[in-house]
């Protein structure tokens, strides 16, 4: 049982460095995330919680590209960055679980206060969906 606990974290720490370099965030200097969690998000509540995303990178001046990364269309990767903050959005392998993981910008200052508070208020945001609950909230 240990043995499949600590393959399944393999595998889901490589497809979820797969998905980052994919969405852009990998650069030369490799980045390690600053805050992360995850989100139960029911399959009745998903596209109102993607709308959610496109609202919170809207009101925070962020770009935003959402995209299915699976045939099936309910697997995605969502990539949120402004010169400031970077966030990773994925659900590779539970379609009601997404992983959020935020990460400095390119020209940013690594103020992780202003990462921490962008943390909080996309929290605040994606849980006034419908069913939406945090999971893993380090």
């Amino acid at each position: 049982m240990g043995l499949c606990i600590r393959a399944f974290g393999c595998i889901l720490l490589l497809a979820i460095a797969l998905i980052v370099a994919d969405s852009g965030l990998a650069q030369e200097d490799s980045k390690a995330p600053v805050e992360s969690m995850s989100v139960n998000v029911p399959e009745k509540s998903r596209e109102e919680f993607l709308a959610a995303l496109s609202r919170f990178a809207q009101q925070n001046r962020l770009a935003i590209d959402t995209k299915p990364i699976a045939p099936n269309g309910i697997e995605y990767r969502a990539w949120l960055a402004n010169p400031d903050i970077e966030i990773a959005v994925v659900n590779p392998f539970d379609p009601q679980v997404f992983f959020i993981t935020f990460y400095y910008g390119a020209s940013s200052n690594n103020n992780s206060d202003y990462i921490r508070m962008a943390h909080s208020a996309l929290a605040c945001m994606v849980t006034s969906v419908a069913g939406v609950t945090i999971a893993n909230d380090p």
